[in-house]
């Protein structure tokens, strides 16, 4: 990821991008079903079904995994950070990373849709410092979209004719 000048990543471990169906429970309420968009052992971002504001705490039901307690660290529209309470184990991670590369869904077009949204979020939101965190996530998203139409590009080119 770059960052600009006098910019610096704040995040304790780098974020992997990682498309995975998942819930969100808050206090008193049912489970929602939600998008992970991306991780790491201490948090992720997720896309929520409808713009809702959030409370300071929630549940994050992921995959075999016991519900993660987090902390709502910022929330705009369809969009949320949330940092775990507990850190993931980086064996627990990897373990997520691979049943999420074995029953991956085609993301390309999501990440990109993702990209527009969120970089049209930031653009509402400026200046704040949850623009930043769209913009980021924009960022993020548009940068793994083009990486991943690159890599496809290359994989698919038919080998030359000898």
């Amino acid at each position: 990821m770059t960052f600009g000048e006098g910019q610096a990543e704040r995040r304790r471990v780098p974020r992997i991008a990682f498309q995975v169906q998942a819930f969100l429970r808050q206090n008193g309420a049912h489970r929602i079903p939600i998008r992970v968009i991306d991780i790491s052992t201490h948090g992720c971002r997720i896309e929520l079904p409808s713009a809702q504001r959030l409370a300071p705490s929630a549940w994050l039901y992921l995959g075999r995994l016991a519900a993660q307690p987090s902390r709502v660290v910022w929330n705009r529209d369809t969009f949320a950070g949330l940092e775990f309470d507990t850190p993931l184990h980086e064996a627990v991670l990897d373990s997520l990373l691979k049943a999420e590369t074995e029953l991956a869904e085609p993301i390309t077009a999501k990440l990109y849709d993702i990209a527009l949204r969120s970089k049209s979020g930031a653009e509402r939101a400026a200046p704040s410092p949850v623009a930043k965190e769209l913009e980021s996530l924009a960022r993020d998203c548009a940068s793994a979209t083009l990486e991943r139409l690159l890599n496809h590009k290359i994989e698919d080119q038919p080998a030359p004719p000898r």
